[in-house]
């Protein structure tokens, strides 16, 4: 009797700790990290018809933001780089413990393959990604022929490979986006496989359109000709990229000196002087992008050039000219949050533009952790006053990151 005793009494405690670590797995249940906002990697012409995988390893932190990446695996080399430029830019649901957001790190995967990519892990030798057999591009005419720029595209494929829907992920140039779609529509697909059997499937299809030598070179002995112009050339769209996680708090300037066509395009973007090499790329590949109202000769409009100063500092990489003295807030209003938002802990990044007295010209959700908290910053940063920026003693126009806080953190 003492002997069953024992031994049901040893069977009620392997019980009870199962039980107990059962509890405690699901204590500290862990959902994993997935991507909500992606962008393609930028590939040159010469790079369209390559084909290769790439593995990258990134640090995601509690925001969903990637803070650092790294290189695991590469068929191709000449894809990494391309592949690190653009996971710095994703946006991810970030890992939870028990609900609670937490650092994390995730293996992504990029199959490329002449004009597409795919961000699916490869399971075995009996899966495949989409392929596209039949590809025709755009119709650029002269007067886009010096564009710069980036167009990506999500195809949604049935089983046959047919095209189901296309939908346009990321545009640095509206005007290119019909005519590029209406090429994409003309393409041609072999379906995916996985396990040996034919199935539905997304895919990446990039665009990356570079001025052509011959417009660009006639464009930039063109603004040399000129000394002078009547009408100096007016920026009328403009992108400041924000800057890499691992280096958002450094502070550099890059100076650059832009051929702008007869169009209003950058033709060129040339170095003059940087603090790194990379705040000279990241300026270069911004202002590449830029549209201006083209300067005006004899009444008509011509080729120029032009000298722009980017600054950074906040997160982003800012195109202004220098100030001896920064805006200061003099009225600073706080934003409304919605209830069901009251116990968030986040932030968002208001990139704000200054007129000569101070007042808020535009605002713009910059970077944050949660969508829902852009609008009531946004709105709280346009009704910001400031105390002008100075040059040389005078007022002058300016722009800023301005952080918002919510929660305890």
């Amino acid at each position: 009797m003492k002997h069953e005793s024992r031994l049901f009494t040893a069977f009620l405690l392997a019980l009870i700790f199962l039980f107990c670590a059962q509890s405690s797995l699901r204590s500290a249940e862990v959902s994993p990290t997935k991507p909500k906002y992606t962008v393609s990697p930028k590939l040159g012409p010469s790079m369209s018809n390559e084909s290769g995988t790439v593995e990258l390893e990134a640090d995601i932190d509690r925001f969903g933001r990637v803070v650092d990446a790294r290189l695991v695996s590469t068929t191709n080399k000449d894809f990494v780089d391309a592949c690190l430029d653009a996971i710095v830019r994703w946006r991810f649901e970030p890992a939870r413990r028990n609900g609670t957001p937490i650092d994390s790190k995730v293996i992504q995967p990029f199959e490329f393959n002449p004009g597409t990519v795919s961000l699916r892990k490869k399971r075995n030798a009996f899966t495949q990604s989409p392929r596209a057999y039949k590809r025709v591009a755009p119709k650029v005419d002269d007067k886009h022929s010096n564009i710069n720029g980036q167009l990506s595209f999500r195809v949604n494929l049935d089983v046959d490979g047919e095209i189901e829907e296309i939908a346009l992920v990321e545009s640095t140039h509206e005007e290119l986006v019909s005519t590029t779609r209406k090429a994409l529509e003309k393409w041609k697909f072999s379906p995916a496989i996985e396990d040996g059997q034919a199935v539905p499937s997304k895919v990446l299809v990039p665009f990356k359109f570079v001025a052509s030598a011959r417009s660009r070179d006639d464009t930039i002995r063109d603004a040399l000709a000129l000394n002078k112009v009547d009408v100096e050339p007016k920026l009328i769209s403009k992108h400041e990229p924000a800057l890499p996680v691992a280096i958002e708090n450094t502070r550099g300037e890059a100076w650059l000196f832009l051929y702008i066509d007869e169009y209003g395009y950058v033709a060129q973007a040339d170095p003059l002087k940087s603090s790194s090499r990379e705040m000279s790329r990241l300026a270069i590949a911004a202002a590449s992008q830029w549209k201006y109202e083209p300067a005006i000769w004899n009444g008509r409009p011509v080729a120029s050039k032009l000298a722009v100063p980017f600054r950074s500092g906040g997160g982003a990489l800012v195109a202004q000219l220098a100030a001896d003295k920064k805006p200061k807030p003099v009225r600073k209003i706080s934003p409304k949050v919605p209830s069901q938002l009251s116990g968030v802990n986040g932030y968002v990044r208001v990139l704000i533009e200054l007129d000569e007295k101070g007042n808020v010209l535009t605002a713009s959700a910059r970077d944050s952790s949660h969508e829902e908290l852009n609008a009531p910053a946004v709105e709280a940063a346009e009704n910001w006053k400031f105390k002008p920026a100075q040059r040389d003693g005078e007022p002058v126009a300016s722009t800023l990151i301005l952080p918002f806080i919510f929660g305890k953190s």
